[in-house]
């Protein structure tokens, strides 16, 4: 048994760009009616007329190759208020600042996703400043398969044994996030 979470940083013009365009290629747009070729293209200008100049968003994606995981994690997540934000999630500066998120959403459209908004200022200083060498994003993903069934999850088929909760660290290497010679995340 395997979970997985993907965790991009979507704030960056050059990484929203990059998504819109393997969204193309996943949907087959060349392939597609007029009609629906205009659906995605203001869905797409949406995405790339969005200004995160004040926030970074963190898009993050998770499965697992167990059915009964994925249903439970999809839970824990989604069950999260739209009016607060996941306890222990971070973003982790270079000084070891421990930043919260400023919002929090988890669609509750079947897919296996959620976003979180995180402030590029704090008391009127840059979150990441310059110099900075890397960055974190870390968070505690939840109890999965027989510990998450003792506390009221889904069942889970015991032969795919468990997860209990624990600590998962992101971290993303600065001097690899540059466009032109200039930052971007």
């Amino acid at each position: 048994p395997e979970i997985h979470y993907f965790v991009q940083l979507r704030s960056s013009l050059p990484v929203r760009q990059a998504t819109v365009r393997l969204q193309q290629i996943q949907f087959k747009y060349d392939k597609q009616g007029e009609a629906q070729q205009k659906e995605f293209d203001a869905r797409a200008e949406s995405l790339l007329n969005t200004s995160y100049d004040d926030v970074i968003l963190v898009h993050v994606e998770y499965g697992s190759n167990v059915q009964t995981f994925e249903r439970q994690m999809a839970s824990y997540w989604q069950s999260i208020r739209e009016d607060s934000v996941p306890v222990d999630f971070y973003l982790i500066n270079e000084r070891g600042e421990r930043v919260s998120p400023v919002k929090f959403d988890a669609p509750r459209n079947g897919s296996y996703t959620f976003d979180l908004i995180f402030p590029r200022l704090r008391s009127n200083e840059p979150i990441i400043q310059k110099g900075d060498k890397s960055i974190n994003i870390q968070f505690v993903h939840p109890a999965l398969g027989a510990q998450a069934t003792a506390s009221g999850g889904t069942p889970a088929d015991p032969s795919a044994g468990s997860f209990g909760r624990e600590r998962v660290l992101i971290q993303y290497k600065l001097d690899k996030m540059s466009v032109d010679g200039k930052l971007t995340y």
